[in-house]
């Protein structure tokens, strides 16, 4: 049985930026910087009394119990990266609620801290407004207020803060990016048409993927209880769709994608859905699928493409059986 505890925790993202390009020009190169900084991470965090939750690629998830650790912990890491052999990392602080089951943590607060990270520069270290109150009183830290944003799928606006110290890049607006709603709420034709594309994909997806669970569930109804609770606990990972548009930069539009159909699926009686911070680990680390559903204990695999070029869009999503590897 899987026990959920709640625990407030300060939330630490890092990753390299421009990673994929990286390993796609120098891949002994890519190599060994992912090399050196998940070496410095292990020891860095463990110093100031945090704990890595999960390497993921390029990246990795950490916790603190207080935030001056972990705003501490990201001063020492930055500066260890900005030195030979230099590694453009960025990386996001917030602080709030985490839900614990087994080794993995998952919450709104995750996701909160994913979308400040993902706003960063190579150099710089982005925090939350709540994480600035609880460390605003100590002297030697600079902060730069960068403005509030309106997240997506986060209800109200947030105001993110810059380390501002000497050393530290304070990122100008026109650089920021990340998974933030768009600043233009007037719609055009263009972007009306492209919405009708989106949404009549993930109908598609959901449709398909709904409809053969149903049908397993309905095959299941005759029956006896021990067999169905056996049998009808269905099990997924939905996997980051990859981007193969020509410029590679649609990486948040196939997020945004994963994570509604996520949401949908989750939705559905004695079906277990891996979280998404799980499943942030295969983007850049590809594996069979086996060996990826054996690694999260699940049956079932869905994984799929994104192509996006103007208004055109392609979506490619598979169903898999993992213990099969037939495609449903």
């Amino acid at each position: 049985m899987n026990h959920k505890k709640r625990k407030l925790r300060a939330i630490l993202f890092a990753d390299i930026v421009g990673y994929t390009a990286l390993m796609q020009r120098d891949e002994q190169s890519a190599s060994n910087l992912l090399r050196h900084f998940q070496q410095q991470l292990e020891e860095k965090i463990v110093e100031y009394h945090g704990q890595i939750v999960n390497f993921y690629g390029d990246g990795a998830l950490c916790t603190f119990q207080i935030p001056i650790d972990a705003v501490r912990c990201a001063i020492a890491l930055q500066s260890i990266f900005q030195n030979d052999p230099i590694v453009p990392v960025r990386i996001g602080i917030h602080s709030d609620t985490v839900t614990y089951e087994g080794d993995k943590i998952f919450g709104d607060s995750v996701n909160i801290t994913s979308r400040i990270e993902s706003m960063g520069v190579a150099g710089g270290v982005l925090l939350s407004k709540k994480v600035r109150d609880e460390v605003k009183n100590n002297p030697d830290l600079e902060m730069q207020s960068l403005g509030s944003f309106e997240f997506k799928n986060v209800e109200e606006a947030m105001e993110v803060f810059a380390l501002a110290n000497d050393g530290f890049i304070v990122p100008k607006k026109s650089e920021m990016r990340g998974k933030v709603k768009s600043s233009t709420p007037t719609k055009t034709k263009s972007s009306n048409y492209l919405h009708w594309i989106v949404l009549s994909i993930l109908v598609s997806i959901l449709v398909g993927v709904l409809f053969f669970f149903n049908q397993s569930q309905k095959h299941h109804t005759t029956l006896t209880d021990k067999e169905n609770i056996e049998q009808m606990e269905k099990s997924i990972a939905v996997l980051p769709f990859r981007d193969l548009s020509p410029e590679g930069n649609q990486v948040y539009f196939a997020d945004g994608i994963v994570e509604a159909i996520r949401s949908k699926l989750a939705q559905v009686g004695n079906l277990k859905v891996t979280s998404m911070t799980s499943v942030l680990g295969y983007r850049d680390n590809p594996k069979p699928i086996g060996v990826i559903a054996k690694e999260l204990q699940v049956e079932h695999i869905l994984e799929g493409t994104v192509y996006r070029a103007d208004n055109k869009v392609r979506v490619i999503a598979q169903l898999i059986n993992a213990q099969t590897d037939e495609h449903l």
